[in-house]
């Protein structure tokens, strides 16, 4: 039996997001479409809400994936972002432009030119936030700000993922200019039963492996069993189950996999 190497491209199961490894369930492959038409047509802010595990990084890697060919993008995570002038850097790094040693109020002029430029060209900028309900509320505003720059076209394109909190952020009062400019809103939930079966398969294939030579029978139920569907979930217990039998030279059982869930 052929053991996954440590190799990322060759191990099919990993926590990290690999959007060589995407998967199109329903409603991660709904939210897709719909905020790659959002910033194609400018129709204002996405939204991406969803429980831990389920998919929220690797959406955002995709989106940018599908789009950075067409726009500027910044790929950003909330939570390493606590001052103005931490996002502008990050925005500016993101995109290539000079970000250290300038002050705030000039990385924003920066940026600002840098937007006027992309809008003369047809183009624009792509902001994709991470876990943006640890981003502080002033911050979120000011990344809709950024969105009134004059242009002759709209050119900032604002993506937001969180966690359900972030959904309660945008319904207060302080962030109404904001909620109003939502125009796609995607959820994500773990996978359902049918959806893990093909999540698993899926992701064995394309590392160019068979699931059913490395698994035993049954071994896909008890992977639905303790993960109740959570992608996340789903990569470390397989990941750890293929670990616990590499050199056993035997496919993964269903006590395997029982096993891998208490040491992860």
């Amino acid at each position: 039996m052929h053991i996954p190497s440590r190799h990322p491209s060759t191990r099919p199961f990993m926590a990290a997001p690999r959007t060589q490894f995407y998967h199109p369930a329903t409603l991660i492959d709904a939210a897709l479409k719909g905020i790659e038409r959002c910033i194609r047509r400018a129709e204002g802010v996405a939204l991406v809400v969803g429980p831990p595990g389920t998919g929220k990084s690797l959406l955002l890697a995709k989106v940018a994936e599908q789009v950075r060919d067409d726009f500027d993008v910044a790929l950003l995570s909330g939570a390493s972002i606590c001052t103005r002038r931490a996002l502008w850097q990050a925005v500016m790094a993101a995109i290539g432009e000079p970000f250290r040693g300038i002050e705030e109020g000039d990385l924003r002029l920066a940026l600002v030119e840098r937007i006027r430029g992309l809008a003369a060209s047809g183009a624009g900028l792509v902001i994709l936030v991470d876990e943006a309900n640890t981003l502080p509320t002033r911050l979120i505003e000011e990344l809709r700000l950024l969105t009134n720059v004059p242009t002759p076209l709209p050119a900032v394109h604002i993506v937001l993922a969180g966690s359900l909190r972030l959904e309660e952020m945008l319904a207060g009062s302080r962030m109404e200019s904001l909620a109003q400019r939502i125009a796609v809103r995607g959820y994500l939930e773990p996978l359902d039963h049918a959806e893990t079966m093909a999540y698993l398969r899926a992701q064995t294939k394309a590392a160019g492996l068979d699931w059913q030579k490395l698994f035993a029978a049954g071994s896909d139920d008890a992977v639905f069993k303790a993960t109740d569907g959570v992608p996340r979930l789903i990569n470390q217990v397989c990941d750890q189950a293929l670990v616990l039998v590499a050199e056993c030279n035997r496919p993964v059982t269903p006590s395997d996999i029982a096993t891998a869930w208490r040491e992860i």
